[in-house]
């Protein structure tokens, strides 16, 4: 895979904010004076690649649609020190808000995403209209018990942090990739060269394996600490039927504790069902998002 600099991958619609000192990437589309905004929270290694087949259909019905590439994933800062913990993403969600003088807008995460919105819209629920969890990787004590990543402190030592950036960057090679990949589908024909260098030229950039180690490093304090019964953003809840990264099973039990919310299952699609079926998602979101819950 050729090699890119992050000035090579910057599209027409992106651009850099600073947040806490860091170059967060952003790509903006539509209108700048729709009321109507969604904001696109990409999943764990992803970027916003992901949203390709989405964001178009979006802005053809008069929706700002923004894509942000967290800090440490795709063109975004990467480093070791900054903390990744999902609380501390979702504090630079709304500085990047702020800075768009934005407050009241549709907020899509995917995956780890979702955990990301989910802790979002606890602190700050003034700022979301509705909530639209994809497949959402959503860690909560009555759902995922104490998740706790030894690695965590064994990361902090620099000899151990050293050989983990070797055997990450040895590991991490073209093909397995492509395994890694081919698993977030259900049809499993579907991934092609083009979209495996789509994601891997955002994702292998900087120093992406640092900002990886570094993410790990903070897992243990991406936990929901409140109840999801606590959210009352109106709230959708989509999953792959063919999931095997994210069971659908937890998609359920995120839809029966946030109300008001509804469930959409997608058929003959995997961990990304945005891509793999997009034209049924996208109906099911424009519904979704056109329909009167009050």
């Amino acid at each position: 895979m050729e090699t890119c600099t992050k000035e090579d991958l910057v599209s027409d619609n992106g651009t850099f904010l600073l947040v806490e000192g860091k170059q967060i990437y952003i790509e903006d589309f539509g209108s700048k004076s729709s009321e109507k905004v969604l904001v696109f929270i990409h999943g764990f290694g992803s970027n916003n690649y992901s949203w390709r087949k989405n964001i178009p259909f979006f802005t053809e019905k008069g929706y700002r649609a923004i894509a942000i590439e967290l800090l440490g994933f795709g063109l975004s800062d990467k480093d070791w020190k900054s903390d990744y913990s999902h609380p501390a993403q979702a504090d630079r969600i709304k500085s990047i808000l702020d800075q768009l003088e934005l407050n009241n807008v549709t907020l899509v995460g995917h995956s780890m995403g979702g955990n990301v919105a989910v802790h979002f819209t606890h602190k700050y629920p003034e700022y979301v209209d509705k909530l639209i969890l994809v497949d959402g990787s959503v860690f909560t004590k009555s759902i995922n018990g104490h998740p706790n990543l030894p690695l965590s402190f064994f990361l902090e030592l620099p000899p151990i942090r050293r050989t983990a950036r070797h055997i990450l960057r040895f590991f991490l090679t073209e093909e397995r990739s492509k395994q890694i990949f081919q698993s977030t589908f259900y049809n499993k024909d579907y991934l092609t060269n083009e979209i495996l260098e789509g994601y891997g030229e955002r994702t292998i950039i900087g120093e992406w394996d640092l900002s990886l180690l570094a993410a790990t490093r903070d897992y243990n304090r991406n936990m929901i600490k409140f109840e999801l019964q606590e959210i009352k953003t109106t709230t959708l809840v989509i999953t792959g039927d063919n999931d095997t990264w994210v069971s659908p099973d937890l998609a359920e039990r995120i839809s029966r504790e946030i109300e008001p919310s509804e469930l959409i299952i997608i058929s003959n699609a995997g961990h990304l069902p945005m891509e793999e079926q997009s034209e049924i998602f996208n109906q099911e979101l424009y519904a979704f998002l056109t329909t009167d819950y009050e």
